[in-house]
């Protein structure tokens, strides 16, 4: 009996459950959400045509429905849907070997060059962002690296409790902010209030575009790479807002007797470790685990103390 082969994919709604009798369909699928990113099923192929439409038009554009092909469920091996491997390859996969160059979810990698041989399975193969899982990890040791969460740089402006005078300014990056006395308005200024507390308190308010607008200062927009936190009377703390060492390489400059900044720069910035989702990795004191993708600006590291011998 001749048979077609369906697959269905992408599918964004809750779950699918497909029970037709009169089609011959008789099929569920869990939400996308599961990791779940394609089903396939088969039916009498002269109600291929139909099985299609009645699917499609039970959930839209949630899901995309393609015709695999047909095969006789009579032959010894039957026809299945094509699925490119690659047994030869001379290196491991990338993102851009993606169902472009014929890959699909499922198809194998055999790195040839490495011994012993590493085993690669497609898990992605969208065009230009496919993903390989690396199956000989999954019989090997943890790997042995101490990963760090991303920190962003920071640096702090001190008064010595006497307010700036009239024109004094603080400029952040390419930013500059102007005390004033009374506000003109002009963009950057800064009110300098009754006391030196005052001042930085408005200086803050102006840096996160926060309080009162063109009462305690004059700016039409936030800082655009830091935010003002932490603030005393004397001191002002400002943090770069993307973590990692880019950020130590915002300038901190004053034209003020009566602030000062620690560096010429803020500091302490530090790139995060790069990491995949799920990755797992250890060293001598801590079991390291990634929720999520990581770049040099993110913190998705976690760790568990590996403890005493027992």
């Amino acid at each position: 009996m001749l048979k077609t082969t369906i697959k269905i994919e992408n599918f964004t709604c809750s779950a699918i459950d497909c029970k037709i009798a009169a089609l011959g369909l008789n099929f569920e699928a869990p939400a996308y959400a599961t990791g779940v990113s394609a089903v396939t099923t088969t039916v009498a192929a002269t109600k291929a045509t139909a099985a299609i439409a009645a699917i499609a038009a039970k959930y839209g554009t949630a899901v995309v429905v393609t015709n695999m092909g047909d095969f006789d469920d009579g032959e010894i091996y039957p026809y299945q849907p094509f699925i490119l491997n690659k047994l030869d390859g001379d290196g491991a996969p990338g993102a851009t070997d993606d169902e472009s160059e014929g890959y699909a979810v499922g198809s194998v990698w055999i790195d040839v060059t490495t011994s012993p041989q590493a085993i690669y399975q497609c898990v992605d193969a969208t065009d230009g962002a496919a993903v390989w899982k690396d199956l000989t990890l999954d019989d090997q040791p943890f790997a042995e690296k101490t990963p760090v969460n991303a920190v962003a740089a920071s640096g702090t402006i001190t008064s010595d409790a006497t307010a700036p005078s009239d024109g004094d300014t603080v400029t952040i990056g390419t930013k500059t902010y102007t005390f004033k006395t009374a506000l003109t308005p002009t963009e950057g200024q800064v009110l300098i209030g009754s006391s030196a507390a005052e001042a930085l308190d408005n200086l803050k308010s102006a840096i996160n575009h926060e309080g009162t607008p063109d009462t305690d200062y004059s700016c039409a927009e936030a800082h655009p790479t830091v935010t003002a936190t932490t603030n005393t009377n004397t001191t002002q703390l400002v943090v770069a807002k993307t973590k990692g060492v880019a950020g130590n390489l915002i300038a901190t400059t004053k034209v003020c007797d009566h602030l000062s900044w620690g560096d010429a720069t803020l500091a302490g910035g530090v790139n995060g470790t790069i990491g995949a989702a799920n990755e797992t990795c250890a060293d001598a004191s801590y079991l390291y685990h990634c929720i999520e993708t990581n770049t040099i600006s993110d913190a998705n590291w976690r760790r568990i103390s590996l403890g005493s011998a027992y």
